[in-house]
C-alpha cells in the first residue's frame, strides 16, 4: 500500500496539467482541421483545372471539327466546279479527321451529359452534311455534272451546315459557361483554403499564446511552492535541537525575517498568566518594544484570539519604525502569525515590510507558525521536565 500511494504521488507530481493538455489537444484539432481543410480545397482545384483543360481540350477538338467539315466542304465544291481530282485529297483529309475529331469530342464531354446531347446532334448532323457532299460527289464522278448542280441548288447542305453552326455555337457557349464557373470554383476554393490558412493560424497562435501562459503559471506556482519548501526546510534546521525557550524565539525570528526580507520584527511567546512576553526582536531595540501584552491587546493580541494570521496593509506611521544610522522610515505592510498546535496559540510573531507581500510569503508564515509552535511546546516541556 505504501508503495502504491508513492508511485501514485510521483504520477501526479509528474503530471501534465489538464488545461495545459487541452490547449496541446485544442492545438492539434486546429492543425488537423487546418490540413483537412486544405487538402480538400487543394482537391476541389486540382479538379476544377482537370475541368478546365478537359473543357479546353474539348473547345479545340470542337474547333477542329468545324475547321475540317468546312474543308471538307471546299474539296467539294472545287472538285464540282473543276472535275480535277485532285481537289478530292483534302476532302478525303477532312473525312479521315472529321472521324477522329469527332470521337475525341465524344471523350471529352462525356462527364457532361448536356455537352454530350449537343455532341451527338452536331454527329447526326455531321453524318447527314457527309452524306450530302459524298452524293454530289458521286453524281459527278459519273458525270451527271446536272444532277450534282441540282442537288447543291435545293440548299439542303446550306441548311446542313446552318444547323451545324448553331448547335456548335450552343455548345462553344455552353462550354465557356463551364470554364467561367470552373475558374470561379478555382478562386472560390484558394480563397476558402486562404482564409481558413490565415483563421487557422491565429487559433494556433492563440492557443501557443494561452498554453505559454498556463504554462509560465503553472512554473510560478511550482517556484512559490519551492521557495515556501525550502524557507520551511531551512527554518527547521535552524530550530532542530535543543534550544532554551528564549533562544528559541530569536533563532526564528532572525531566520524569517532574513529569508523573507523582512525590515522589522518581534516575536512573543504565550505565559502562564494568560497574556504574551517579549522574546525576541529583529531590527529594533527591546527598548522599543513592549515585553508584555494582554490577550487581545493589539495585533498580536487581535492575532491571537482570532486564531488568524493578519495580513496588514496602510501600517500607521508610527508604527515599528525601521532605523538605521541614515535615517529612519515605516514598514508599508505587516505580517502577524500566530504559532498554534491543536488550536492552542504557543507565540506570535510580527514581521514589518517595506515592500508588498503576497501569497508566498504568506503560506510560509503559516506553515512556519505552526512549525515554531510545536518547537515551543517541546521547548516548555523540556523546561519543565528539567524543572
Amino acid at each position: 500500500m505504501p508503495r502504491f500511494s508513492s508511485l501514485q504521488a510521483t504520477t501526479n507530481h509528474f503530471a501534465i496539467p489538464r488545461t495545459l493538455m487541452a490547449g496541446f489537444m485544442l492545438a492539434a484539432l486546429a492543425t488537423m482541421v487546418i490540413a483537412l481543410v486544405n487538402y480538400q480545397a487543394s482537391e476541389t482545384r486540382a479538379n476544377a483545372v482537370d475541368s478546365m483543360d478537359r473543357t479546353a481540350a474539348a473547345m479545340r477538338q470542337l474547333n477542329r471539327l468545324s475547321g475540317s467539315l468546312k474543308d471538307a466542304e471546299t474539296g467539294q465544291r472545287g472538285y464540282l466546279l473543276t472535275g480535277d481530282a485532285s481537289y478530292l485529297q483534302p476532302y478525303e483529309q477532312a473525312l479521315t479527321a472529321i472521324t477522329g475529331e469527332m470521337a475525341a469530342l465524344k471523350s471529352a464531354t462525356a462527364d457532361d451529359p448536356a455537352q454530350t446531347v449537343l455532341v451527338v446532334q452536331i454527329d447526326d448532323v455531321t453524318q447527314q452534311k457527309l452524306k450530302e457532299l459524298d452524293k454530289t460527289i458521286a453524281l459527278r464522278k459519273t458525270g451527271d455534272m446536272d444532277g450534282a448542280l441540282a442537288l447543291v441548288r435545293t440548299d439542303v447542305g446550306r441548311s446542313i451546315m446552318d444547323r451545324v453552326r448553331d448547335l456548335t455555337s450552343d455548345l462553344s457557349t455552353l462550354q465557356n459557361q463551364q470554364l467561367v464557373a470552373r475558374r470561379q470554383q478555382w478562386v472560390d476554393a484558394a480563397t476558402a483554403s486562404a482564409h481558413y490558412s490565415w483563421g487557422g493560424s491565429l487559433v494556433l497562435l492563440a492557443l501557443i499564446c494561452a498554453s505559454a501562459a498556463m504554462t509560465a503559471r503553472e512554473y510560478r506556482v511550482k517556484a512559490r511552492q519551492s521557495w515556501v519548501s525550502a524557507g520551511i526546510s531551512g527554518l527547521g534546521q535552524r530550530i532542530q535541537g535543543d534550544h532554551r525557550l528564549e533562544d528559541l524565539g530569536q533563532l526564528a525570528l532572525d531566520y524569517l525575517a532574513t529569508y523573507l526580507k523582512a525590515a522589522v520584527g518581534a516575536a512573543y511567546v504565550a505565559d502562564c498568566e494568560g497574556g504574551f512576553s517579549l522574546f525576541g526582536g529583529f531590527a529594533l531595540s527591546r527598548e522599543r518594544l513592549a515585553q508584555k501584552l494582554i490577550n487581545g491587546e493589539g495585533l498580536v493580541g487581535q492575532a491571537a484570539r482570532s486564531r488568524q494570521l493578519l495580513h496588514v496593509r496602510d501600517v500607521p506611521a508610527s508604527h515599528l519604525p525601521v532605523s538605521s544610522s541614515t535615517g529612519q522610515s515605516n514598514p508599508v505592510e505587516l505580517l502577524v502569525a500566530p504559532a498554534m498546535e491543536n488550536g492552542e496559540v504557543f507565540a506570535v510573531i510580527e514581521l514589518g515590510f517595506c515592500r508588498p507581500l503576497g501569497d508566498a510569503e504568506r503560506t510560509l508564515m503559516e506553515r512556519a507558525s505552526e512549525m515554531l509552535a510545536v518547537a515551543i511546546r517541546s521547548g516548555i516541556d523540556r523546561s519543565r521536565l528539567q524543572a
